[in-house]
């Protein structure tokens, strides 16, 4: 497979996971909205009783939505360098080629 080949497939590759990526947060969102519109609209005992759970669970969900920023950003600066080295690669290939 050329480096061409290589480099668009892995482009591809990338765009799918960016739109998994976008449909995750949008769902940790979605579901932390709700949360938070349940628990102001909750009775006062049941409010308070449940105050601390919900609490911890909006702070799993902004902690997920950060780990899952970092990891889009890991993967793109992967991309990159794969991309980098698949160029690098090809460049090698011609340059041994022509000597």
């Amino acid at each position: 497979m050329t480096g061409r080949f290589k480099l668009c497939g892995r482009r591809y590759r990338a765009g799918s996971y960016r739109r998994r990526h976008a449909l995750l947060r949008d769902h940790h969102a979605q579901g932390s909205r709700r949360l938070s519109a349940s628990q102001s609209s909750g009775h006062s005992c049941t409010a308070a009783a449940s105050q601390a759970a919900t609490r911890a669970v909006l702070v799993l969900a902004d902690v997920l939505k950060r780990a899952d920023q970092r990891a889009g950003d890991l993967a793109a600066t992967a991309d990159q360098a794969s991309s980098r080295g698949v160029i690098c690669e090809h460049s090698y290939d011609v340059v041994s080629k022509a000597n």
